[in-house]
């Protein structure tokens, strides 16, 4: 029971493909008796069978009273009026109910925007508001370069740390020397790609 809950989609699966297939079938079947006819519909095929053996005996019977007529220097009896089958019941279809045609709803033509005299003159306003935008961007960037030009010229320029003191005697401090390590770690290649 644990496997059914547990595997519910699969479940599920199945009894939806189990269900499809029994209303292909249910289909298919309904299907052949409308092309079979109405006559046949009335009638199971097992009562069909019963109906055309009691024929079939019904027609020998006959036959053999004819023959034993005939032998016995008598007309022959004329054939026994068939009784006329039951009458067979049409399906009327039924009737389609009549839809209401809607009624059109008349559109009202949307008034377009309004165009200007001339198509060339809409592009000639666009550019002249380019033009006008592109000079206040000039001006805004002179300005900035003006601003920024004086600050840089008086803005002290780096100075190298030069200092008279050789490798050895700037590793020979332990705590430079372990600085020099890290930075070399952070700073230098992987250690996987030494």
């Amino acid at each position: 029971m644990d496997w059914i809950f547990d595997n519910l989609q699969i479940v599920l699966a199945v009894a939806a493909a189990f269900a499809y297939w029994l209303t292909q079938r249910k289909q298919a079947e309904q299907e052949e008796n409308e092309e079979r006819g109405p006559e046949t519909e009335q009638f199971p095929t097992r009562v069909d069978g019963e109906l055309a053996d009691e024929e079939r005996a019904r027609r020998i019977r006959e036959e053999i009273r004819r023959k034993i007529a005939e032998r016995a220097g008598g007309m022959p009896l004329p054939p026994p009026a068939v009784p006329e089958p039951p009458p067979l019941y049409r399906r009327e279809p039924e009737p389609q109910p009549v839809r209401p045609r809607p009624q059109p709803v008349p559109v009202e033509p949307q008034a377009s925007a309004p165009q200007a005299e001339d198509p060339w003159k809409s592009v000639w306003v666009q550019q002249q508001k380019l033009q006008e935008q592109m000079k206040a961007l000039a001006d805004t960037r002179r300005k900035a370069n003006e601003f920024v030009s004086p600050q840089a010229a008086t803005a002290p320029k780096s100075v190298p740390l030069v200092r008279g003191v050789s490798l050895r005697e700037e590793l020979g401090d332990r705590d430079r020397l372990r600085r020099a390590i890290i930075l070399r770690e952070v700073i230098g290649p992987p250690v996987g790609l030494r």
